[in-house]
């Protein structure tokens, strides 16, 4: 089980120390009124959905989706 928090401040600073960790460290957080994101260039956000620990579940889940008509009648 995960922590979920109520309120968080995140600083996802110049590049990703751990990848992944941005994406988790921001989705403990169930409402983005609650989440405050340091002042970072857009592109340090931007890189977040493409982190290869995101990416790969995401494909997966497509592939998975694909095969799912096949399967069940």
């Amino acid at each position: 089980m995960g922590l979920t928090l109520n309120q968080a401040v995140v600083d996802l600073g110049t590049r990703e120390q751990s990848t992944g960790l941005p994406f988790l460290a921001i989705s403990r957080v169930h409402r983005l009124v609650d989440l405050v994101l340091q002042p970072c260039a857009f592109d340090c956000i931007s890189r977040l959905g493409i982190a290869p620990s995101v990416l790969a579940p995401k494909l997966e889940e497509i592939r998975l989706r694909s095969l799912a008509p096949r399967i069940v009648p």
